[in-house]
Formats: C-alpha cells, sequence, structure tokens
C-alpha cells in the first residue's frame, strides 16, 4: 500500500509493518492524508477496524 508521502515524511512506508502499526498509520492518514489516502485507508483496516482503534486515540483534534 502506498500512501502520500506527506504522511509519512519521516519513515520509509516500505519499512511500516501496517498491521502492528495500525494505530500510527491510521492517525498519519487521518491528519494529514487526501481523499485518496482515506480510501487507501478504509481498504486496508474497514470502517469498523478504523472506529475501533480511532476511538482509543486521545491525540485527535475534533475535525479528524
Amino acid at each position: 500500500m502506498e500512501f502520500s508521502p506527506v504522511i509519512f515524511w519521516d519513515v520509509d512506508q516500505s519499512k511500516i509493518d501496517w498491521n502492528a502499526k495500525k494505530r500510527f498509520v491510521m492517525t498519519r492518514a487521518i491528519r494529514y492524508g487526501t481523499v485518496d489516502d482515506w480510501r487507501k485507508l478504509k481498504a486496508l483496516y474497514g470502517l469498523e477496524g478504523i472506529k475501533t482503534e480511532m476511538l482509543q486515540e486521545i491525540d485527535l483534534d475534533n475535525r479528524s
């Protein structure tokens, strides 16, 4: 899966463990991603998976 480079400016995407770091990936994609990144996120984790993780994320702003 290839997200916009701006989301992971400090990380090599090819080395991300997408399952182990899913909350990190979701948070970055929701905060900094495009609509296309959102679609990729939904395809990768599903809406329920995103909801479950993001309800536990305490550092999201209201817009996210």
